[in-house]
């Protein structure tokens, strides 16, 4: 493994892909608790949720932000987080209601837009992680395969 990092170069994975599981874990119950106004029987909500899901996921990997590896295991992630949430049952909140959703949805939109600046949170857990570790800079992909490239590692 060498020094300073923790990872697979065997597996090309550095860390969690933090879009694909909250992705994996967020859409499906958005399309789950929509499907209660129609047939609740319908599985196309919920299939719909799924393949934004896997879109988003197929874009970390597309974009280069993550390998196949670190969403794959997101991915899985968060679909057991949105699994767990099913299998308890019931009628979701009221607050999931479609129209709460929809407005939800649009804030969301809008709301960088009529905004300060706010720090990027990848630059706010990046300090974080710095601090917490002691190291000065932060570990890449790059150093984990130069690392498992050095004899003896």
């Amino acid at each position: 493994m060498g020094t300073g990092g923790v990872g697979s170069a065997a597996l090309d994975f550095t860390g969690i892909s933090g879009h694909a599981m909250c992705a994996a874990a967020i859409y499906p119950l958005v399309g789950a608790s929509l499907k209660w106004n129609g047939d609740p029987r319908s599985r196309v909500p919920v299939v719909l949720g799924s393949a934004i899901a896997l879109a988003i996921a197929f874009s970390r990997v597309e974009s280069r932000a993550h390998s196949p590896s670190e969403v794959i295991v997101g991915v899985l992630l968060g679909a057991g987080v949105a699994w767990a949430a099913v299998r308890r049952g019931g009628r979701p909140p009221r607050l999931l209601q479609p129209l709460v959703v929809a407005a939800a949805m649009l804030l969301i939109v809008a709301w960088p837009a009529a905004s300060e600046p706010m720090p990027n949170a990848h630059s706010v857990l990046t300090r974080i992680a710095l601090g917490v570790s002691g190291r000065a800079a932060v570990y890449t992909r790059a150093d984990l395969h130069r690392a498992s490239a050095q004899p003896g590692s």
